[in-house]
């Protein structure tokens, strides 16, 4: 007597296209050649194990030092369902939210030490066995080259007023349209009282840009963005000074251990304004990095008794040095900085250096009488 044996074989893939680099949000087309296998006898096995479930897929498993991997994000291929052989071809957009509840993709630049992304494309066929071969390959993934909003983070300090001139820095492959940043206003709770930690913020309202921004690279802007009513003090007409911030901005904050602790008997030590930024069109606020900036507001350095319309200042904002083209009659310039206090007084010329100051905003004022505020980026 004897024994024959087929041999069977195993589902096998292979890549053909070959992505090492992946941007979240941006369009790829995967392709890989597949093949489910045969009992050796005459028979294909086919893509899919028998009721359902397990089809060909391609996805982002995250890895670590130690080999294991947890599935990230992933797209099926339907239309390989049921056959035993072919190429398959998907086009996939890279999501920018992962998991439940949703948070941002991580960029491979964002991931612990040891951890690293991997591209895998498998699947199950109707014998039960799992894909072998080329399935997966080591990618990386980056942030969006197509919009990418910064800031200067060194808080920021403005004079009290009912709109604020917000410099921002951005890089946008498309104009910006109109509404297409949001601020969002905050007051913030912080410090230590008797070992209880107090933390808490309150929303006070958002503003979005009102005019178009051009795309480029790296591009410095100002944003005038109107003040929230609620901080505006009735008493003058103005912004509410950081000063005057207090318990009644935030009368209940919970402490580490969810007490809640009355402001208005046991006082925060700190109180601050704070901008939240967040895509214009998203509706749930989903904060873009660097997500805030802390800010002042300081006394007005006197531009209502000003006429600012008698001296020109360019650029402004500025990185080191502005020119003034009219200053007929001016014997000396001052600068003074967002507390009031003069930090420099020079001949009058029309060209001055100010690349020695810190970032901020300043205010040259003429002996004259004439003002000018400017802002040092």
């Amino acid at each position: 007597m004897s024994t024959i044996v087929f041999a069977q074989t195993a589902p096998t893939v292979t890549w053909i296209s070959n992505h090492t680099t992946l941007e979240i949000g941006k369009n790829y087309t995967f392709s890989a050649s597949y093949d489910a296998g045969n009992d050796g006898a005459g028979t294909n096995y086919t893509v899919g194990k028998p009721g359902g479930g397990n089809i060909l897929q391609y996805s982002i498993q995250l890895k670590n030092a130690a080999g294991s991997s947890s599935w990230k994000a992933g797209v099926n291929d339907a239309t390989a369902t049921g056959t035993n052989s072919g190429t398959s071809t998907k086009a996939w957009t890279i999501p920018a939210t992962i998991g439940n509840p949703a948070v941002a993709f991580p960029t491979s630049a964002q991931l612990a030490p040891g951890e690293y992304y991997v591209l895998r494309v498998g699947f199950q066929n109707s014998n039960l066995q799992w894909s072998s071969g080329a399935v997966e390959q080591n990618i990386t993934i980056v942030a969006p080259s197509g919009d990418a909003w910064s800031w200067d983070a060194s808080p920021m300090s403005f004079n009290s007023a009912t709109s604020l001139a917000v410099p921002i820095k951005y890089t946008s492959d498309t104009d910006i349209a109109v509404d297409g940043i949001k601020f969002i206003f905050w007051t913030e709770t912080r410090g230590t009282v008797n070992d209880v930690n107090l933390f808490s913020d309150v929303w006070h309202g958002a503003v979005t840009n009102s005019t178009v921004l051009p795309a480029g690279t790296n591009v410095s802007a100002i944003l005038n963005v109107n003040v929230p009513a609620a901080l505006i003090n009735s008493s003058t007409g103005s912004m509410y000074l950081s000063s005057e911030l207090g318990p009644v901005f935030d009368p209940n904050a919970g402490d580490a251990g969810n007490n809640y602790v009355n402001h208005a008997s046991t006082p925060a030590p700190t109180y601050i304004y704070m901008f939240r930024i967040a895509d214009g069109t998203d509706p749930n606020f989903t904060p873009v990095k660097p997500n805030t900036t802390d800010f002042t507001v300081t006394t007005s350095l006197g531009l209502k008794k000003s006429n600012l319309s008698e001296i020109n200042v360019f650029p402004n904002p500025t990185s080191d040095y502005v020119t003034l083209p009219n200053i007929d009659g001016v014997k000396t310039i001052s600068i003074v900085n967002s507390l009031g206090q003069i930090i420099k007084s020079i001949p009058a010329q029309k060209t001055i250096d100010l690349s020695g100051l810190k970032k901020g905003v300043y205010l040259l004022k003429t002996d004259n009488g004439q003002s000018a505020k400017i802002i040092k980026k």
